[in-house]
């Protein structure tokens, strides 16, 4: 008996991903058995992909087209089948996916698979519900059970604010403001269930039709800015400051225009004048909040930097501010190593950091990266960065990595599916070999969904035990150990890329060399390296103490 189609289809995409991805020869077996015998898997991949035109197209858009055309793809038409074209290769064999993929979807009457190739990369679970708004920006917000950062992109679910003010604005380009405590849930980009609390609407002509719905009525939005107040039980107070609203109760619908207000509680309408302007949250109020929040926030994680960096273990601290005026430098404020190197910037540019008035340096382009020296031999480190991913555009994208390749030099560096990974060179070949490295540990880090806010990553070694562990905001995300542990040696190092130009032949820079590129592509506003492993308590103290 043929499984269902949603489990068929779960089935196939794990063995996708397992086949071209990981190599594995049952899963190859095991697609390519049902590829072959079963109608209902061909018409299953067949749902999954997405026509080639509209795919290019798309792609050209997103500025993504360099991965299509460096594969460059024969027409499916063009292929010609063979009797064995079903069989799915060994990812060992270079472009043996694509090959693969065009003979066998001629033969089997198939001619758009190319959406498959984009499946490994950082993406979202195909059963994961996409992004509705993002969290644009928050003042002295408090959230229960899971932290929010500012720029998090949210997706549909309850949400409860204990305290502080927030803006969300969300894709069809409604822009909410919310006061807690407030308690609500997004259902969709242009529908909220308001629970509790106090919220400003501002929504343009392309989201006309926003709805906010509470236990006792619905508002929709014809085009306008209004403003709500609801307690607990769902009484309230709606108000228009601009524009027309349909409100829509139990006793029936009432239009509400510019000055209108309705408020009503257990003993039916009352006064709307009779609630203060307080009630609902304004931009004003925002902006105000904001400014006094970065002041704090600048305080508390200046107090916390300071301490960190004169911390004895501390081999160098960088805050990114410049040294001097049009400098292309940044000092090192570790007070045990005063004579520690600025690192020095190459191609990238100075921005802003996680909040106003802190300082960052961008890196966009495959030249861009940092240079810093570190000389010595250390039995343990921590790395701890603060950056803004924005994409991640290649197999691997560099956070730190060598100049000079000695036994127990290290790699810090982000996968293109989001991994975090820390690898340490042994010396026993050369830098090339994938065997000249010791136990590539990775843990998840990041997803496109973290594109565009800022994160807080951390990595600790142990030579004594050979252990690595992974951190994201705070919070341990794996580890395991190195299989043979040797100090880590620092010395010349690239920050963002590799320390020098690794592309130094025609072969290297051809577009099927793509893992030469290691140019991270994002901001950058902090880096702390110590010859000690923080313990995952102080490390997140030290996130709370930072976090925008």
């Amino acid at each position: 008996m043929n499984p269902p189609r949603p489990a068929l289809d779960r089935r196939l995409l794990e063995l996708l991903h397992a086949a071209r991805d990981q190599g594995d020869t049952a899963a190859r077996a095991e697609l390519n058995a049902l590829l072959r015998t079963d109608p209902a898997a061909r018409a299953a991949v067949a749902r999954l992909l997405v026509d080639e035109f509209a795919l290019s197209s798309r792609l050209r858009e997103d500025e993504l087209v360099a991965l299509l055309d460096h594969d460059k793809v024969l027409p499916f038409a063009s292929a010609a089948p063979s009797s064995s074209a079903s069989a799915v290769p060994s990812p060992s064999h270079h472009r043996s996916w694509w090959a693969w993929a065009a003979a066998a979807l001629c033969v089997l009457g198939l001619t758009t698979f190319m959406a498959l190739r984009f499946l490994p990369t950082a993406a979202i679970a195909a059963n994961e519900p996409m992004p509705v708004a993002v969290l644009q920006e928050q003042a002295d917000a408090v959230w229960r059970d899971t932290p929010l950062a500012a720029g998090a992109a949210l997706t549909p679910g309850p949400r409860t604010l204990e305290s502080g003010l927030v803006a969300l604005e969300f894709t069809n380009g409604a822009r909410l403001l919310i006061e807690g405590p407030a308690e609500f849930e997004l259902l969709s980009s242009d529908h909220v269930f308001f629970k509790s609390g106090s919220l400003s609407a501002e929504v343009p002509p392309p989201a006309k039709g926003f709805t906010i719905s509470t236990s006792e009525m619905r508002v929709v939005d014809l085009g306008t800015r209004f403003g709500m107040s609801i307690s607990p039980t769902g009484k309230g107070l709606v108000r228009v400051e601009k524009g027309e609203v349909e409100v829509h109760r139990k006793v029936g619908q009432r239009n509400l225009l510019q000055g209108d207000a309705i408020a009503f509680d257990d003993t039916g309408d009352v006064d709307a004048s009779l609630f203060p302007d307080y009630l609902i949250p304004s931009e004003n109020d925002l902006r105000e909040r904001l400014a006094s929040a970065d002041s704090r926030r600048t305080a508390r994680w200046r107090s916390s930097f300071n301490r960190l960096a004169a911390d004895p273990a501390t081999l160098f601290s960088y805050d990114f501010a410049p040294s001097e005026e049009n400098a292309r430098t940044s000092d090192s404020r570790a007070s045990a190593f005063p004579g520690q190197s600025a690192v020095s910037l190459v191609g990238a540019a100075w921005t802003e950091g996680r909040w106003p008035g802190k300082s960052a340096v961008e890196l966009r382009g495959p030249a861009d990266r940092l240079r810093l020296q570190c000389p010595g031999s250390h039995p343990a480190l921590t790395l701890l960065c603060w950056l803004r991913v924005d994409s991640l555009p290649n197999d691997f994208n560099g956070l730190l990595l060598p100049g000079d390749y000695l036994p127990g030099s290290i790699q810090w560096m982000i996968r293109k599916d989001g991994q975090l990974r820390f690898s340490l060179f042994n010396g026993l070949a050369s830098p090339g070999e994938y065997h000249a490295w010791e136990k590539h540990v990775v843990a998840p880090a990041l997803t496109p969904l973290d594109f565009g806010r800022w994160t807080f990553l951390a990595t600790t070694y142990d030579s004594t035990s050979g252990l690595v562990r992974h951190y994201r905001d705070g919070r341990p995300v794996g580890s395991d150990k190195i299989t043979r542990p040797l100090p880590a040696v620092l010395g010349s190092m690239g920050v963002g890329n590799w320390a020098n130009s690794r592309l130094t032949s025609d072969s290297q820079r051809s577009e099927k060399n793509r893992s030469n590129y290691r140019n991270l592509v994002g901001r950058l506003d902090e880096l702390t390296v110590l010859s000690r492993a923080l313990s995952a308590e102080e490390l997140a103290l030290y996130y709370e103490s930072g976090r925008p």
